[in-house]
C-alpha cells in the first residue's frame, strides 16, 4: 500500500470519527438524535476519547502529508486543503487543553468543535474535489 492510498484511508477514518463525535455530542446535548444507544456519560468518555485519537490520527496524517510529498507549487485547492487542515488540527488541540487544563474555559468548547467539523469539512472537501474533477479515482 503506498503512500496516498495510506493517507487517504487514515483521512476517511477520521473525517468518520469526526462526524460521529459531532452526532455523539448533539445527542449529549440533547440537540440531535438519539443514533447511539448509551447514557451521556458514556458519550462524553468516547467524545473525549475519540477526540483525542481523531487529533492524533489528523496530525499523522497531516506530517505524513508534509514529510511525504511537501508544499510547493500546488494549486490553489492543495493550498486551501493544508490550510483547513492545520487550522482543523490546532483549533482541536486548543479545545483538548481547554478540556483538560483550563476548565474555566471549557464553555468555548462548543464553538471550537464546531469550527473543528467545519474545518474538517472544507479540507476533506477541497482533497475530494480535485479527485472528482481530474477524474482520477
Amino acid at each position: 500500500m503506498g503512500l496516498e492510498v495510506a493517507k487517504s484511508v487514515a483521512a476517511g477514518i477520521a473525517v468518520g470519527l469526526a462526524l460521529l463525535q459531532g452526532l455523539a455530542m448533539l445527542q449529549v446535548q440533547g440537540k440531535g438524535p438519539a443514533l447511539f444507544p448509551f447514557e451521556k456519560q458514556v458519550l462524553r468518555r468516547w467524545h473525549r476519547r475519540g477526540g483525542v485519537a481523531a487529533l492524533g490520527l489528523m496530525t499523522a496524517v497531516a506530517a505524513a502529508c508534509v514529510l511525504g510529498e511537501g508544499i510547493y507549487a500546488y494549486p490553489f485547492r492543495v493550498w486551501v486543503h493544508a490550510v483547513a487542515g492545520t487550522l482543523a488540527i490546532l483549533v482541536l488541540l486548543v479545545k483538548v487543553v481547554f478540556t483538560h487544563r483550563t476548565r474555566r474555559l471549557v464553555r468555548y468548547n462548543g464553538l471550537l468543535g464546531r469550527a473543528a467539523g467545519l474545518l474538517i469539512l472544507i479540507a476533506f472537501l477541497a482533497s475530494v474535489a480535485g479527485y472528482y474533477l481530474s477524474s482520477r479515482f
